[in-house]
């Protein structure tokens, strides 16, 4: 009987840690999907949207001068 207890309490002490490392692990995952970027990555992801004709020249001298 005191092993079952025992079991118990190892397995409960387990789930707590997880749920804890869960806790703190996920603002990081959150920031690396939104990482931020320098001018010039913003610059050539720009002109790839341009390029590909996913904005026109009006948006894209909008967004370049907004940028920078």
């Amino acid at each position: 009987m005191m092993i079952i207890g025992l079991l118990g309490f190892v397995l409960f002490i387990v789930g707590f840690l997880y749920i804890l490392k869960w806790l703190f692990n996920a603002p990081i995952h959150e920031k690396r999907k939104h990482e931020r970027y320098d001018d010039e990555e913003y610059l050539e992801i720009l002109k790839k949207r341009y390029a590909s004709g996913e904005i026109n020249k009006e948006e894209y001298e909008k967004m370049k001068r907004d940028l920078g």
